[in-house]
């Protein structure tokens, strides 16, 4: 992580640059939608499926794409009032506890 920190530092507007390209053209590059599926044993026999699970790798401009994308969507929604205040799961700063109290 301290790789890409750096490099965010030197190519930041270049990401900005090719974000908000991607954004306007409203296409989300293939290599995005590509992830690498590994899987990571649980316990007991390594030889039995069910012992596993999967844990995927995506690349890391998609994942900082997403979360700017959702930074965004989120920031739409609360300004249009578009998301209720019992609308917990999901949100940040919100827990569907906080909903215990409405039923």
């Amino acid at each position: 992580m301290n790789f890409l920190k750096i490099l965010l530092k030197i190519f930041c507007w270049t990401l900005i640059s090719i974000f908000n390209g991607i954004y306007e053209a409203g296409s989300i590059p293939a290599n995005f939608k590509d992830s690498l599926i590994f899987p990571l044993h649980k316990k007991g026999d390594t030889k039995l499926v069910t012992n596993y699970r999967a844990i995927s790798f995506i690349d890391v401009e998609a994942k900082l794409f997403t979360g700017l994308l959702l930074n965004r969507l989120i920031q739409w929604l609360d300004g249009h009032n578009i998301i209720t205040e019992f609308q917990a799961g999901f949100r940040r700063d919100y827990s569907t506890i906080d909903n215990i109290f409405s039923l």
